[in-house]
């Protein structure tokens, strides 16, 4: 699944390996999405993905609290696919939600990778060592303007969550979703808000995929799978605190 003919010690790129992703800017497939071309495609444009939200100019990025979630894409019988977690109900916080594994970072974490790596094992027993890091998004303010979000993009190889040892404390269910299912239009929503903004969410699963979680999915599959994965949804930028209220309301 994972050839090494362009990736070099220390993660340093071929020039090989550039002239052979041209054909992928916008023709990816199921057979070659997590290719290593694939791959040092998505590097190139990693930090064209813009941001859902920026920080308002008078808060200090370096107040607010660090946390990290893992989208870790895989296999599942071959079909390429997402890992989703339900959040367990005894959280405090987002009980029952659906989304990435992930949480704040700790003092010894080396950084935002080490952080998403860790959570995800302590979440569902999935060793970083089965994980291929393909990179990391802009980071993202939750909510509340309180926390920072880094999303990190990892690949796992072939996945059977049933074999996952969740914790159960923090996980209340592990499942996966097809990045052809979620490609369906029949599976995707534009839910409109009031104040005249949208978000976008996905049906189709054993839960529906809301809020911040769709849209870092929404932001990944756009990024990885251009010629597998659709959907006409364009994010508003910035979200304001205020417009978070209203999402949040709306689901409960």
């Amino acid at each position: 699944m994972f050839r090494k003919t362009c990736w070099k010690k220390h993660g340093s790129i071929s020039t090989k390996c550039f002239t052979t992703t041209a054909r992928l800017e916008t023709g990816v497939t199921s057979d070659n999405i997590f290719s290593l071309e694939n791959k040092t495609r998505c590097l190139k444009h990693l930090n064209q993905v813009k941001p859902v939200r920026w920080l308002p100019k008078h808060i200090n990025p370096d107040t607010l609290r660090k946390s990290s979630v893992l989208v870790p894409f895989c296999t599942v019988k071959g079909e390429p696919s997402v890992i989703l977690t339900l959040r367990s109900k005894k959280l405090a916080n987002h009980s029952g939600e659906v989304s990435f594994p992930g949480g704040l970072m700790d003092d010894t974490d080396r950084d935002h990778i080490h952080t998403a790596l860790r959570e995800t094992e302590e979440e569902l027993g999935l060793s970083p060592d089965n994980v291929d890091i393909w990179g990391q998004l802009i980071m993202v303010p939750g909510k509340d303007y309180k926390i920072l979000v880094a999303p990190v993009i990892g690949v796992c190889g072939e996945i059977d969550v049933n074999q996952l040892r969740h914790n159960e404390d923090e996980v209340e269910e592990v499942f996966t979703r097809t990045i052809k299912s979620l490609s369906d239009p029949a599976n995707q929503l534009t839910i409109k808000y009031p104040k005249g903004f949208s978000l976008p969410e996905y049906l189709g699963g054993p839960h529906r995929i809301w809020g911040l979680t769709a849209i870092v999915l929404h932001q990944t599959l756009s990024l990885i799978a251009p010629g597998i994965y659709s959907n006409s949804f364009k994010i508003p930028v910035p979200i304001e605190k205020s417009l978070w209220k209203i999402i949040s309301n709306y689901h409960y």
